[in-house]
């Protein structure tokens, strides 16, 4: 049982510490088909980044393009500390970071 246990431990280290380039080298995730909709869940919403916003409006990829520069990455990846008071799903901030990685395609 310890063996299956320390095996389990091994695999799990040896999968959260690949590099995320290799993991995201076999996605596609475009902004139309697999990012809006979380863009519009978790940061395009009222009193946030939505339509008009000052703060930047993110309901539009050419809205989003202004955070392109390494705030996206600084904010939502790194700090994590948008979307403000709550964490992202793990798969939703997974695709986020493979769209990131893959040059944000529209």
């Amino acid at each position: 049982m310890k063996k299956y246990i320390l095996y389990l431990f091994i695999t799990i280290t040896l999968v959260a510490c690949k590099d995320v380039t290799e993991l995201c080298e076999d996605t596609n995730y475009t902004y139309n088909n697999d990012i809006k909709s979380i863009i519009d869940a978790n940061c395009s919403v009222s009193g946030c980044h939505s339509q008009g916003a000052s703060i930047g409006d993110f309901t539009t990829y050419d809205g989003m393009q202004s955070i392109f520069d390494g705030k996206f990455e600084d904010r939502v990846i790194d700090k994590g500390d948008m979307p403000p008071g709550f964490i992202l799903y793990f798969s939703d901030k997974s695709k986020l970071e493979c769209w990131m990685e893959n040059g944000f395609k529209e």
